[in-house]
């Protein structure tokens, strides 16, 4: 029954909200007792309309006032006072640090010229903002239109590094794999490029062979100030070009402040390129997916660093056999250092690398029966802090029955082992060498297992729930399970807090200052993974004021071969409602870890059709943080 004043007052109450039909005489009661309140009603509304008239008039007045009084307050907003200088430094720091720059109005420095004209102003007024540039080729679906906007593209080109203002550059070119007719306009970005080349200082070139030579055999004197020459050469369907004939002699090899090279899928003799070897500090020499192959062996690979006194990072990936006859001749190394000096050599056998601090090898199996060396077990590194080591096998079902040539190359080391971050492939050693690779790694601090192979998820079972591998799968890959773990735990946990016989030397734990662990694929029980950090943690613990002995896991991230166990899963948990963060994870983020715990999906999903049309970031390199460079798109 309604409660308001009207209803409580009026005679007719008890029948309201009822089922009661009145008789007429009753309606005109009712109709009577309405009808000064029907009146009150209107009058109500009209005041309401008044109301809301004024009401709206107050509001419009108090935007207006309030919208001067933003005007006003932006001019003496503490952001109008910041110097010029001051807002260029901070647009320097927005601008992407693990890769150059592309032409995208959503990316940066571009997405800076649509906020407002001062920031326009200031971005423009600042050359160093537009010193570095990824550009892939554009292309065009008929003459006409690839015409159009090569020419849009070209202008692009120049109005961005023309606000360089004489800063150092750093430019990127890429050719797509898909265009294949360029309707005549092949030379037009190389020529652009060329004329930037006085103030060039790092050129990344992925190009096809014929449209190389526009940049690599220009005068020695047009790069001034060139350090970084990379050459990578696509596989083009349609094109003709053999990869890398003849870019051996081109002049700008000759140029004298070279300091790294990298050649990616480049059919040419490194060792013929007329460098300046002594001064090299960085090189590269790999394949990629399309040509696999390095065009390099063990031979040619301790010529270089023979020839390389001052390398700092070493990228090279291995063939198993020499290319040419020449390579075979053992006085081979030496008549090439004796072409880069003005007297002979000895015949050493070790190569001594102090300063380098960076090795990334792909190294290839040499047959043990042999009287051949494998590269790395000639090099002595007393400054390596990061390895990436991968090792292609004569056989996948043959195992390792002698000593394993990283092995080797640890236990030859004359100086202490200085490697802080570790990533391996799984598939390059057994897993006792790997630990035994491990305990010769004392300062290990980052720690990768890689595992790249293509995962059947269907071919898996769905009720497993961590396990062991097989014997003859352990006799030839890492295959992580709780099985390592085990094999890093040198202690318990009731011996670790006591610590008597760590302090005395009698104990040499394994990776005791290790920080990050990832692991791509792994059999790790989840109570395994829990074990292990809780146990670094209490291991942690144990250390003296004077020098840790060991450093509690800060980052974890493990891919697990089997479904997501019910005991895992996370019901109603508030902080991960909407993520896939399971109970483990939880508890390791707790225990003050960055952790990503996965397992393969129930249901594999479906590849996205790619876009095929080109993209500003296609080709563009990233550089990881760690050993180099991925490339994105085409």
């Amino acid at each position: 029954m309604p409660n308001d004043p009207l209803s409580t007052a009026s005679p007719f109450r008890q029948w309201l909200e009822t089922g009661y039909i009145p008789l007429d005489s009753e309606v005109d009661q009712v109709k009577g007792f309405l009808e000064s309140h029907i009146i009150r009603r209107e009058v109500l509304a009209t005041q309401i309309a008044d109301a809301k008239m004024i009401l709206d008039s107050l509001k419009e007045g108090r935007a207006h006032l309030q919208n001067a009084i933003d005007a006003h307050w932006s001019l003496v907003h503490p952001a109008r006072r910041v110097p010029k200088d001051v807002w260029q430094k901070i647009f320097i720091y927005c601008l992407p640090t693990n890769h150059l720059p592309v032409m995208s109005a959503t990316e940066m420095p571009l997405v800076l010229m649509r906020v407002c004209s001062l920031w326009r102003d200031i971005a423009l007024s600042a050359p160093i903002i537009w010193s570095s540039l990824h550009l892939t080729i554009p292309r065009g679906c008929t003459p006409r239109s690839h015409l159009d906007v090569t020419g849009t593209a070209v202008q692009a080109v120049h109005n961005w590094l023309g606000r360089s203002a004489g800063e150092k550059l750093s430019i990127s070119l890429h050719w797509p794999q898909d265009l294949v007719n360029d309707y005549g306009t092949q030379d037009q970005f190389p020529l652009t490029i060329l004329q930037y080349s006085p103030t060039i200082r790092a050129l990344e070139l992925n190009l096809p062979s014929d449209v190389l030579y526009v940049l690599l055999n220009s005068d020695v004197s047009s790069f001034p100030y060139l350090e970084e020459i990379t050459v990578r050469i696509p596989t083009i369907a349609g094109r003709s070009c053999v990869g890398g004939i003849g870019i051996a002699s081109a002049n700008i090899w000759r140029v004298p402040t070279l300091k790294k090279v990298v050649l990616e899928s480049v059919n040419a003799e490194l060792l013929d390129f007329p460098l300046a070897w002594t001064k090299l500090e960085e090189i590269e020499v790999s394949g990629d997916e399309a040509v696999p192959t390095s065009f390099f062996n063990h031979d040619e690979a301790f010529s270089l660093t023979l020839a390389c006194a001052r390398l700092e990072k070493l990228r090279i990936q291995l063939t198993k056999t020499p290319r040419l006859p020449s390579m075979t001749d053992p006085s081979y190394f030496y008549r090439l250092l004796a072409r880069q000096t003005s007297h002979g050599i000895g015949s050493p056998t070790q190569v001594y690398l102090r300063h380098l601090t960076t090795l990334d090898i792909s190294d290839i199996f040499v047959d043990p029966r042999s009287d051949t060396f494998t590269f790395i077990e000639r090099l002595e590194l007393p400054a390596l802090e990061t390895l990436k080591y991968r090792l292609v096998q004569h056989s996948p079902t043959t195992p390792f029955t002698y000593i394993h040539p990283l092995l080797a190359f640890l236990l030859a080391q004359r100086h202490p082992v200085t490697i802080k971050a570790w990533y391996v492939d799984a598939t390059s050693m057994s897993r006792e060498t790997f630990i035994n690779c491990l305990a010769l790694m004392p300062q290990l601090r980052k720690l990768w297992i890689r595992d790249e192979r293509e995962l059947d998820c269907r071919a898996l079972g769905a009720e497993q729930v961590g396990g062991c591998w097989l014997s003859e799968e352990v006799e030839r890959e890492i295959c992580p399970d709780d099985d390592m773990f085990e094999a890093l735990w040198p202690l318990s946990a009731e011996v670790v807090t006591e610590h008597s016989s760590i302090r005395s030397g009698g104990v040499q734990p394994i990776c005791p200052l290790l920080e990050k662990l990832r692991v791509d694929r792994a059999n790790f029980s989840l109570d395994g993974i829990r074990d292990f950090v809780q146990l670094r943690l209490v291991m942690s613990m144990s250390n003296s004021q004077r020098q840790p002995l060991f450093l509690a896991l800060q980052d974890i991230q493990i891919g697990l071969l089997y479904l997501r166990p019910a005991s895992d899963q996370v019901v109603d948990h508030k902080k991960d409602e909407g993520s896939s963060s399971g109970r483990l994870e939880i508890d390791l983020c707790e225990l003050g870890l960055r952790a990503k715990i996965t397992f393969i999906p129930a249901a594999v999903p479906e590849k996205e059709p790619e876009n095929a049309d080109t993209k500003p970031t296609d080709g563009l390199t990233i550089n990881d943080g760690g050993f180099g460079t991925t490339s994105v798109g085409q």
